[in-house]
């Protein structure tokens, strides 16, 4: 009598789960240790580069726009500034965004004098860690492992629940371990107990992962099942030829006007003819994890003329999503505890890798050299 189809979908998961795990195991260990410490990567930051972040006699008055975009510009006389921070309560200086020479570049600047004040070392450990946790530091070719590491773990997280399921009357059974029993058991019920614990942030993180190393393919699915923001407003040809730019504090101060009780957050710059300058300000937790509060002015740079207003709290559906999958890959919205939290989970994806492979090992490995003796 053949098995019935329950159980052939059950051993075709597991057989999917084991596989998945051995090509995906050693990517997991990575991305659990490193994903555990970049958890706290604001904060690592700030405390290995308190001169960036919290730097002396910032108590003066605010240095203006320009001032900061001149001090960029002659520093980086080759490159394209794309957007300006302003100082918040977690970073005490303004970060500018320059791409020079196919290099993107973060630049600190001071808040009340406006030079430059440099970068975080691209070769320091935090970045490191960072890189190793985005591309494994193999460039393109960490990018594409990263990618597929990034699918082996949804499969995983997905065929996870199939083969942890241990009946309907018994389920309870499904989150105890026997510590009376041999090694063996208690291994494979520690790996139980533990992936169906994390299994709903496994797949999260799969999904987010998916989402970071596949740039584009989260826009395209969630835009056909829900609205999307437009994109930044253009300005007329006719309007941009031969006009010099506005300076940028004009548009400031413009947008302050508008909203005369909201800080000022970021500028976002047209790097071409043609793009409007957006100036975004807070109405509320300007340096939160929660952007609904946040407008964003679009203005043509000659002119000044306000092209467009949005504001987050409207923002449609698809957006909403979008911006959540961020949030939800890195959990800074629920401050140290949530934090914590993730971190935890991070590095259960760990104790499943130590588990996992030392049940591989014992049923593959070594069954299969007791077998050839």
């Amino acid at each position: 009598m053949p098995p019935p189809r329950a159980a052939l979908a059950r051993r075709a998961a597991f057989q999917l789960h084991v596989w998945a795990g051995v090509l995906a195991g050693l990517y997991v260990l990575v991305i659990g240790v490193t994903g555990a410490a970049l958890m706290f990567r604001a904060d690592l930051q700030a405390w290995a580069y308190p001169d960036l972040f919290a730097p002396p006699g910032a108590a003066g008055p605010a240095a203006g726009a320009d001032t900061v975009l001149a001090a960029v510009a002659a520093r980086y006389p080759s490159g394209e500034i794309s957007g300006l921070d302003f100082p918040n309560s977690r970073r005490g200086t303004f970060l500018a965004y320059v791409v020079e020479e196919g290099r993107f570049r973060t630049v600190f600047l001071h808040p009340s004098s406006g030079q430059v004040m440099g970068e975080v070392p691209p070769g320091g450990w935090i970045q490191r860690l960072q890189q190793l946790h985005f591309d494994l530091l193999g460039g393109s070719t960490g990018e594409a492992v990263s990618r597929a590491g990034a699918w082996a773990l949804l499969v995983l997280a997905l065929t996870g629940p199939v083969v942890w399921w241990p009946g309907r009357g018994q389920w309870r059974r499904g989150f105890q371990v026997s510590w009376r029993a041999g090694w063996r058991r208690v291994v494979w019920d520690l790996h139980r107990v533990t992936g169906i614990c994390v299994c709903l942030l496994a797949l999260l993180w799969a999904a987010t992962g998916i989402h970071f190393t596949t740039p584009g393919l989260a826009r395209r699915i969630v835009g056909a099942l829900a609205p999307l923001a437009p994109p930044a407003p253009a300005v007329r040809a006719d309007d941009a030829r031969g006009r010099p730019p506005l300076p940028l504090s004009a548009l400031v101060a413009q947008a302050q006007s508008r909203w005369p009780s909201a800080q000022l957050a970021r500028v976002l710059l047209a790097t071409r003819p043609g793009p409007s300058v957006g100036v975004t300000v807070t109405r509320d937790r300007h340096g939160d994890w929660d952007s609904r509060d946040e407008v964003t002015l679009w203005f043509d740079p000659s002119s000044g003329r306000l092209l467009r207003t949005d504001q987050a709290s409207a923002d449609p559906a698809g957006e909403v999503v979008i911006r959540w999958l961020g949030v939800l890959h890195v959990g800074n919205f629920g401050g140290w505890p949530l934090k914590i939290a993730w971190a935890i989970g991070s590095l259960a994806l760990v104790a499943l890798f130590a588990t996992g492979y030392a049940m591989w090992w014992n049923r593959v490995v070594r069954r299969g050299a007791r077998l050839r003796q």
